[in-house]
């Protein structure tokens, strides 16, 4: 029977085990020999040069000799497999022997024998011992390998390397063949998946070959078995690494091992960052991570991202490769060059007196010419205005004394670059990588400027020539203002729904206040949320209206740290903002996006972490045709609904046919005036704190738990009524200095009067379009013999399209206010009511009324007066 030891638990047992004295015990006499152990192989006879290597800090061994050249088992393991080879027990026993405990569970093998008992990972170690005996009689093979700067052929040996010939389909039928079709090895035409390709066997954490990767000797391809990649290469060297690399390829990684560099972990490619590695890494727990893949736009893309992804546990470095990749590094400079690349120190002290690091103030822009000086390097850059979309070609001119460099050179393009660096290099005018950074540093600075010159230029404020302050002082002043408001906008417009028109205005206007309003208007595709969303827009000042067709995930986090601070931000339609709805709500609540992202430092090449800041507050407006929104929106905003009625769609009409009047056309007048009016008056709104004297006073229902949000939104509405008919209040001082101004029983009055209703519906089971259809039917019902409705009878007596009254009639089936009856298979749908009521208050009961609130001021009427 199967027994099931958890890979933690074989780990646990490995490192405490003394590899070195198993190995002595064995009468293997080890001498040290740097930081690791030597002495004559068990295994194989004679050794006359000692070739077997134990590493006590990872307790590993490997033999380099006659055992690697052979290229079985034997060639290298932990003290488990030591074990295993030396006194010929299995892999449980020499577990056992070593002092682990094995639990008796029984375990189904991850891939079971077929029907004539070959085990299919037994059969893929066959064959990538098929594969080793085919390179080695393979002089083509050996040539690629060769071009690749990995001829040693004891990595050959010691990696199990392989090429796949096309001759193993022909040495193998029956149950052997159809195991690797099973696999996948061969496919069911009988094509050898991985026809010449140097081949390398992919193992997991016990040692067992799970997978296989080909490398194409004569085209540009990389293979593996059908499925998600499993497996890892070379993890059986990290164990108690300091620092683990991670390469983007397998040749990568043999290139790096080739010139003496251990601590290697592939990926396979810049997608290929598997779960068997972030197991292996959360398992290991390396001080340090160092990401090497390719310098090309993919590499960096992917570096940025695996950056992102392990910065939270580990401490990440990159390692800058100034040629295509680490292979290429180790052909064309050598095993010593790549070993030194990636033995850099991590970090250059940015005072360090070697690496001196350029002060922003050294980059100089002046008439489209950019001069920066770095040590004695001085650079010129022309054609920095110039914006080629995915391109930045500039001239480029590098001094140094009496000598120079001058190219054209795409600043985005790697190949640009590094040609431009290898002139630089052939001219002996500074070393490489610090000329890399300089280009960097060129980037960032011509990337900024060019941000400065295509932004776009802000809203122009408009100054108030004569009279118009005082006309706009005039409407601030007015006692009946929020009732102007709703006039003004209804010449502008937009009829009817008084309550909508003028809590929008509110909400506009609160965008000034510590704690602004957001609104959510809600209803269907002409219903006239647009309408109301462009008068409110018009109504506000350019500068302080910010408008979005769309919203990304990202978008608010890169904005300017004060761009959003005190704006009304509008949303065109809210589908264009659901990706942003975490940095929405957030600036909403904490009135500031803070966003924490690894960054990479072009002068050092390390990754660290930049912090974005964004300021509010900010007043939001969104409209939607949903008929619900997320919660966690919903609490934070009002949710309003356009009057979808046929007495509202007679006034629109009647409005729409006024327009075309020449009355109307002479009247444009009028509505630039009212514009204008409405735009300086919030400019003279001047930033005051609002006090509520009778806060404590005013009740508010408290059994739902949203009502601890709602409860605040209703004082705030109170605070922007206020702060709207500031020019109306007396000014007062608090002892700190500070002015404010009080909050009257009128706003209470006008807060009550626009928002209980709007409260008591959010806080309503159905909300209103629900609610209204559950009504109409009722009147249907109430007026014919059966007690059943069809959809049909719901679109004629509402007027509703089909596909909105089947959205409605599915929240009341789902609430359980209606159920179907019939419907399946072609029959009419009929629906009938269940015994619940669905009715809700008018008003949100429990919020004092301003009646309530007048009785409980009598004693202070004289001192807080109606009107302030």
């Amino acid at each position: 029977m199967p027994l099931l030891i958890d890979a933690g638990t074989i780990d646990k047992v490995k490192r405490s085990a003394d590899l070195a004295a198993i190995v002595r015990a064995h009468g293997v006499e080890l001498r040290r020999k740097g930081k690791q152990l030597v002495g004559r192989c068990p295994f194989h006879s004679p050794d006359n040069t000692p070739s077997f290597f134990v590493d006590p800090a990872r307790g590993m061994w490997k033999c380099f000799g006659a055992c690697a050249a052979r290229g079985d088992d034997k060639a290298g393991g932990d003290a488990i497999r030591f074990l295993m080879q030396a006194d010929g027990l299995t892999f449980h026993e020499a577990f056992a022997k070593l002092g682990g405990t094995i639990e008796e569970k029984p375990v189904t093998p991850r891939k079971r024998a077929n029907s004539n008992g070959h085990d299919d990972l037994a059969l893929l170690a066959r064959v990538v011992d098929f594969y080793h005996r085919s390179l080695l009689s393979t002089p083509a093979a050996q040539q690629y390998l060769a071009s690749r700067g990995l001829a040693n052929g004891e990595l050959w040996s010691a990696y199990r390397i392989g090429y796949a010939d096309g001759t193993l389909v022909a040495k193998t039928k029956g149950a052997l063949r159809e195991g690797l079709v099973r696999l996948g090895v061969v496919s069911e035409s009988g094509h050898e998946l991985l026809h010449q390709c140097v081949v390398l066997p992919l193992v997991d954490r016990t040692g067992v070959v799970v997978d296989l990767y080909g490398r194409a000797i004569d085209r540009d391809q990389h293979l593996y078995l059908p499925g998600a990649r499993r497996g890892l290469f070379n993890a059986e060297t990290l164990r108690g690494a300091e620092e683990i690399i991670l390469t983007e390829s397998i040749i990568d990684g043999l290139s790096l091992i080739e010139a003496g560099v251990m601590n290697v972990l592939p990926l396979y490619g810049t997608n290929g960052f598997t779960d068997d590695h972030a197991k292996l890494l959360a398992e290991l727990k390396p001080p340090r991570i160092a990401l090497a893949l390719d310098n090309d736009d993919a590499g960096r893309v992917a570096t940025a991202k695996l950056a992102q992804r392990l910065a939270t546990d580990f401490d990440v470095r990159v390692i800058e490769i100034v040629r295509k990749d680490l292979n290429d590094v180790l052909v064309r400079d050598g095993p010593d060059v790549l070993k030194s690349l990636v033995a850099r120190d991590r970090i250059d002290s940015p005072t360090s007196p070697e690496k001196p690091q350029a002060a922003e103030e050294e980059v100089t822009i002046d008439a489209g010419e950019l001069r920066y000086a770095s040590g004695p390097r001085l650079y010129t850059v022309r054609g920095i205005d110039a914006k080629r979309g995915a391109s930045l070609r500039v001239g480029l001119k590098l001094s140094v004394g009496d000598e120079r460099v001058i190219d054209a050179v795409d600043l985005y393009s790697a190949r640009s670059r590094n040609g431009f660096l290898s002139r630089v290099a052939e001219a002996q005018l500074g070393e490489r990588i610090e000329v890399e950074r300089d280009l960097l540093r060129l980037l960032d600075a011509i990337e900024k400027h060019q941000a400065a010159e295509s932004a776009p230029p802000a809203a122009p404020k408009l100054e108030m020539i004569a009279g118009e302050r005082e006309e706009a002082m005039a409407l601030l002043r007015h006692p009946d203002l929020l009732d102007i408001v709703a006039a003004d906008m209804e010449t502008l417009g937009y009829v009817g729904e008084i309550v909508n028109k003028q809590l929008g205005y509110l909400v506009a206007v609160s965008r000034k206040l510590d704690a602004p309003l957001s609104m959510v208007i809600m209803s269907q595709s002409g219903s006239g949320k647009s309408a109301l969303a462009d008068v409110l827009e018009l109504l506000a000042p350019p500068e302080e209206v910010i408008l979005f067709s769309r919203l990304s995930a990202q978008a608010l986090y890169y904005m300017d740290r004060d761009a959003l601070r005190h704006r009304f931000i509008i949303v065109e339609e809210r589908a264009g903002s659901l990706d942003a709805d975490y940095s929405i709500r957030s600036l909403q609540s904490k009135k500031k996006l803070i966003l924490a992202v690894p960054v990479k430092d072009p002068s050092s090449g390390r990754i660290k972490t930049q912090v974005f800041e964004i300021l509010g507050p900010a007043a939001f407006l969104e409209t939607t045709t949903e008929t619900r929104i997320h919660p966690e929106n919903a609490t934070r905003c009002f949710e309003m609904y356009c009057d979808e009625s046929a007495e509202q769609t007679r006034r629109i009409h009647a409005f729409q046919r006024r327009s075309k009047t020449l009355e109307a056309r002479l009247a444009s007048n009028q509505r630039e005036a009212i514009v204008r009016r409405h735009q300086n008056a919030q400019r003279l709104l001047e930033s005051v704190d609002v006090v509520i004297p009778f806060a404590e006073q005013v009740d508010f229902p408290n059994q739902w738990l949203r009502t601890r949000r709602d409860h605040l939104r209703f004082l705030n509405l109170i605070e922007a009524i206020a702060f709207l008919h500031q020019h109306q209040r007396e000014r007062k001082q608090a002892p700190d200095g500070r002015e404010y101004i009080e909050a009257s029983i009128a706003d209470h009055e006008r807060a009550y009067a626009l928002a209980a209703d709007v409260l008591g519906q959010t806080l309503a089971d159905l909300k209103r379009p629900a609610a209204e259809l559950l009504a109409s039917m009722r009147s249907i019902v109430a007026t014919k013999p059966a007690s059943a409705v069809t959809r049909r009878e719901l679109r004629e007596a509402t007027g509703l399209p089909d596909h909105r009254v089947a959205t409605l009639l599915h929240e009341l089936v789902t609430l359980e206010y209606a159920e179907i009856l019939t419907g399946s298979q072609g029959k009419t749908f009929r629906y009938r009511l269940t015994s619940q009521d669905g009715t809700s208050s008018p008003v949100l009961a429990g919020l004092t009324s301003p009646e309530e609130l007048q009785a409980r001021l009598a004693p202070a009427s004289s001192r807080l007066r109606k009107h302030g």
